[in-house]
């Protein structure tokens, strides 16, 4: 997230990262939870939400079509293609053994 000045998202389950995050002062990495994951899309963010996104199967869903939307519009540019070839392979089924799918 340093080198790409990138700002992750992470599961809500695995939030002890943020102790070391704040302690080393890199909470600016880490985005609040989505508003998708409130129950309601048209409430407006607050800047006290909790970091972390929830896992359930609308964001599950939601996740993977701005993944799909992604490589549609950049797959010239991914040379990845261990990663394209996991996406192309991807099912709910199997879903624990597609890591980089998941990562994204």
């Amino acid at each position: 997230m340093y080198y790409y000045n990138a700002i992750g998202n992470i599961e809500a389950s695995r939030l002890g990262i943020l102790g070391w995050a704040k302690k080393e002062k890199w909470m600016t990495y880490f985005m609040r939870r989505p508003r998708i994951c409130s129950g309601d899309p048209t409430k407006r963010k607050s800047n006290n939400s909790p970091y972390g996104t929830t896992t359930s199967v609308a964001m599950i869903q939601h996740g993977l079509s701005l993944v799909a939307s992604y490589i549609e519009d950049f797959c010239g540019n991914i040379w990845f293609l261990e990663f394209l070839e996991q996406f192309l392979k991807y099912s709910d089924e199997n879903k624990g053994k597609f890591d980089i799918v998941a990562a994204c």
